[in-house]
């Protein structure tokens, strides 16, 4: 007889990394395994949808329909709806809490003395924690102290597929795939991008993502780098596939990132990649090897790690060469593995 997993994060109907990766367990061969069921926590009603959220779960838990809850979450509120989850949960229900998002210590080490004790009792209270990154693992042992075997690293991962990839197919183009936001670092590209048209009018900007896209037209507008600046929302499907087919350099300049699925996607379409050297970023990027890592905030690195792939052709398709066949490292099938363990160990 099958068990029964629920799983509790964001709609996965919406917009962004955590359905995504939801959405990604809820279609694939874990299900032959155990039972999937998904809670919503959060979705375009917001509070309607957190409270039904919450009245679903307790008619499962009621009906003795939960084995196992995994749990995804990001910091504040994300975390904040999440805890009310683990609160009504049975003691005897193991709760796996899976953390995305590059900000979580930032967010533990910024609250109150009641916060942080709260947010204490929650880690206590998991059976498993789930981090994207060895350098967040670290960073959550020290931080709360906890034993090596209750905390692992799983990547976020992709349908790797064995696409055709023709470089010499790739624009002068650069991707920025994200939500347009100061923590993702849209404002800092934006500072940079007229000194780079400048200096080589044939390069092209592809923004693409939700968020705070009137002010990204209106600093576009204002800089007069209309020419080379496509503001084109947020894309997936096959207008995903086609910007990363024709681009030849991904660009991430977050301020937090846990890991960075874009970064994952672009490689398997043969972009060399430009990143801050933030979060579980250096999981993915080895610098000069497979992309460009470069300071939080530095627009001058920024510029310069860019620019040396705009007029470098060969090397930029080297790059790209390199991470079309290290992406597979990345293979969604690897993280349901590692999943389906963790299952396999705490459910008795």
């Amino acid at each position: 007889m099958k068990k029964n997993i629920c799983m509790i994060g964001p709609n996965i109907n919406l917009n962004g990394g955590i359905a995504t990766v939801i959405k990604q367990y809820m279609n694939l061969d874990i299900r032959n395994k155990y039972n999937l069921i998904a809670v919503s926590s959060y979705g375009n009603r917001r509070i309607k949808e957190f409270i039904k959220g919450i009245y679903k779960y307790k008619k499962f838990l009621s009906e003795g329909k939960v084995d196992l809850v995994h749990i995804h979450t990001a910091s504040r509120g994300s975390f904040y709806r999440k805890s009310l989850f683990i609160d009504i949960t049975p003691k005897n229900i193991p709760i796996v809490l899976h953390i995305h998002g590059g900000g979580f210590i930032e967010f533990y080490d910024k609250s109150s003395f009641f916060m942080k004790t709260r947010i204490k009792k929650i880690i206590e209270r998991t059976s498993k924690i789930i981090v994207l990154s060895e350098r967040f693992k670290m960073d959550f042992i020290n931080r709360f102290d906890l034993e090596k075997d209750k905390i692992c690293t799983i990547y976020n991962g992709i349908n790797v597929n064995k696409r055709s990839i023709n470089l010499n197919n790739k624009k002068l183009q650069i991707l920025y795939m994200g939500k347009l936001s100061e923590s993702k670092g849209i404002y800092d590209l934006l500072k940079i991008i007229p000194n780079i048209y400048s200096r080589y009018p044939k390069v092209k900007f592809i923004i693409a993502g939700n968020g705070e896209i009137d002010r990204v037209k209106h600093i576009v507008r204002a800089t007069n780098i209309e020419k080379c600046t496509h503001i084109v929302g947020w894309i997936d499907g096959k207008v995903k596939d086609k910007y990363l087919y024709e681009s030849s350099i991904l660009v991430m300049p977050s301020h937090f990132e846990a890991f960075g699925i874009s970064i994952i996607e672009a490689m398997e379409y043969g972009l060399a990649i430009v990143a801050n050297e933030v979060g579980g970023i250096p999981d993915i990027i080895n610098h000069d090897v497979n992309g460009k890592l470069v300071q939080k905030g530095n627009l001058t690195q920024l510029q310069k790690a860019l620019e040396k792939y705009i007029k470098d052709e060969n090397l930029t398709k080297k790059i790209g060469l390199i991470n079309s066949k290290m992406v597979k490292k990345f293979d969604i099938n690897n993280n349901i593995t590692q999943i389906q363990q963790i299952y396999e160990e705490l459910i008795v």
